[in-house]
């Protein structure tokens, strides 16, 4: 293996890795949108939010992000919308 063959492999490797942070980052704010948008529908359909609803919602995920949007459709209180643990 010759040192053209291991720059190649370099750059080839910091290639896969920039463009995995790139799809991190793309993956990062497209969940943030998401947060915001289901606490906007949230906040418009229900007005204020208690606190622990929006902390709830700020640390989801998409699975969870996606059946808080399909419950908000038929609820008739926040709760029903987001689980939240009383501490």
């Amino acid at each position: 293996m010759g040192i053209g063959d291991v720059f190649q492999r370099v750059v080839r490797q910091a290639e896969e890795r920039r463009a995995a942070h790139e799809r991190d980052l793309a993956n990062a704010r497209q969940l943030q949108w998401q947060r915001a948008l289901v606490l906007r529908l949230l906040g418009r359909r229900f007005g204020e939010l208690p606190e622990e609803v929006i902390r709830v919602v700020e640390s989801a995920g998409a699975e969870e992000l996606d059946r808080y949007a399909d419950r908000l459709v038929v609820a008739k209180e926040v709760r029903e919308v987001v689980e939240v643990v009383d501490q």
